[in-house]
Parts: C-alpha cells; sequence; structure tokens
C-alpha cells in the first residue's frame, strides 16, 4: 500500500513537472526579449541619424569667427599652435585626439613624418605615446559604454563565441594590434565592448605601442645613420 502511494506520487510529481516546464526550441533562450532588442535596435538607428545631422550642422558653422576675441577662441588657438609647434603638450594631443577609434587618424604615418622635425627624440616618443595611452583608454571605457549595443546588434551566439576567442587569443592579438600600424583603437573599443580585463588589456597595449613607437625611432635612426645616398635604391 506504502508502496503503490509512492509510485502515485511519483507519477502525479512527473506529471506537474512536465506540465510547468516549457516547451524550448533549440537556441530559443537567445531569442529572449527578442522584441525589445527589435525597438532598442530602432531606437539607436534613430541616435546615430540625429548625431550626424548634428555633426554636419556643427562642421558648417564658421567658428573661426563665431569664437573670435571670447576666452574659448583663444584657448582653441593656443592649442592649435602648440600641436603645429609639437611640443609635448602638442604630441600628447595630437596622438590622443588622432587615435579616437571614429577619426581613423594616420597615426603611425605622422609619427614617421615628425621625427626629423623633433627637437628630443625623448619629447617626441614619450608626448605621443601618452597620448596614444590615454586615447586608448578612451576607446576601452567607450567599448564598455557601448556593450549593450553591441548585444542588440551582434547576436547572443555569435557575442559569446567571439568572446570565447578574445579570451584565447586575446594576450597575442593585443599585442600583434598594438605593435603593428593596424586599427587598434578601434580593437581597443571592441575589447571594452566585449568586458576584456582591463588590467590585462593596459598592459599588453602598453607593451605594444612601446614596441611600436620606438621601433619607428629605432628606424629611422638606422636609415639616418646609413645615410639616403645608400637608399636611393628604395622606390616607393
Amino acid at each position: 500500500m506504502i508502496r503503490l502511494f509512492g509510485q502515485q506520487k511519483t507519477f502525479f510529481s512527473k506529471l506537474l513537472h512536465k506540465n510547468n516546464t516549457p516547451n524550448l526550441r533549440m537556441n530559443e533562450i537567445f531569442e529572449y526579449r527578442l522584441e525589445e532588442k527589435k525597438l532598442n535596435a530602432v531606437l539607436l538607428s534613430i541616435s546615430l541619424i540625429i548625431i550626424l545631422t548634428l555633426a554636419v550642422v556643427i562642421y558648417w558653422i564658421d567658428w573661426e569667427n563665431l569664437l573670435k576675441g571670447s576666452i574659448a577662441g583663444d584657448i582653441i588657438e593656443k592649442i592649435i599652435e602648440s600641436i603645429r609647434s609639437k611640443t609635448f603638450f602638442g604630441l600628447f594631443l595630437t596622438s590622443f585626439i588622432g587615435g579616437w577609434f571614429f577619426l581613423f587618424f594616420p597615426l603611425e604615418i605622422y609619427y614617421f613624418s615628425i621625427i626629423p622635425e623633433a627637437n628630443s627624440y625623448f619629447t617626441l616618443f614619450f608626448g605621443y605615446y601618452l597620448g596614444i595611452v590615454a586615447a586608448q583608454t578612451i576607446n576601452y571605457w567607450f567599448g564598455l559604454r557601448a556593450n549593450r549595443i553591441c548585444r542588440i546588434l551582434i547576436s547572443p551566439q555569435n557575442f559569446y563565441k567571439m568572446k570565447g576567442y578574445l579570451n584565447k587569443w586575446g594576450l597575442w592579438v593585443i599585442i600583434v594590434m598594438n605593435a603593428l600600424p593596424l586599427p587598434s583603437p578601434v580593437f581597443s573599443t571592441v575589447l571594452g565592448a566585449f568586458r576584456y580585463n582591463f588590467a590585462r588589456f593596459f598592459i599588453l597595449m602598453n607593451i605594444g605601442a612601446i614596441l611600436l613607437y620606438s621601433g619607428m625611432l629605432v628606424l629611422y635612426m638606422i636609415i639616418n645613420e646609413i645615410g639616403e645616398e645608400n637608399l636611393s635604391w628604395i622606390r616607393f
């Protein structure tokens, strides 16, 4: 009798469990809150259109006459002069602003082109290098803020698949991306979006940047030591 009761209890437990368990299709969990994600994608598109419109309007404003004689105008003029003079602060600003991921400024080409004008290799290297580090940190931070956007634009399956690749190969990829003339600012933003470990990113990014810009400096000194006459056979 007790055994029969136990079997009935087990039967009803399985029945209740079966009725309360949702019948999920394969990968259905990745479609969670799909309507909300579609709405967020639409709002994101509208926001981007508004930002681009404002950017065009700002571009066509005659800022020189608008700010002429004002405190803001004087500050901007001094900043521009500092950049043109290639002072330590000017070099820092050049690489800092040029290192923002959405500007696509040719950082490496510009750096190599201004080496002959440098009064001090120390000033040139550290001014430029510190600006790069600051810009890459900003790019990473922006990526952190854009994590939600990435989850909208990238399917969850691909998102976590890419994150797995970064966790596995990220060490070497970060060094290579920063040690070669590659789009490292964009890559730093991607790392932030995938919430890659910041301490590890910061150390590896610094190693790559030091290798790149010190290497370019050494390359220039070697070329300068050999002499242009001996390198006349090189054609670009």
